[in-house]
């Protein structure tokens, strides 16, 4: 038996409908989630399941950003909204 190996993930960021975002080379699952813990209402931390994403800018630097939701499939990459972390 071997063990399923998950697709290496390219991301860029790009405008889409006005807003930036970020596109990936593979849709994001379940594999690409992390736990962090963070205060939630009413003042207590609780580990929450995240997807964090590292972006290559065009400079070359490396940016981490939260994804925010799914957006839309296009033929060449997942266009996914982003929260800055």
């Amino acid at each position: 038996m071997t063990a399923t190996q998950v697709e290496p993930l390219t991301a860029t960021f790009t405008r889409w409908n006005g807003e930036w975002m970020i596109k990936t080379s593979r849709p994001l699952t379940a594999d690409d989630r992390i736990t962090v813990e963070r205060q939630v209402i009413g003042g207590t931390i609780e580990p929450v399941s995240v997807l964090r994403v590292d972006v290559t800018t065009r400079s070359g630097d490396i940016r981490t950003v939260e994804v925010a939701e799914y957006e839309k499939a296009l033929v060449d990459g997942h266009i996914y909204s982003i929260r800055n972390i």
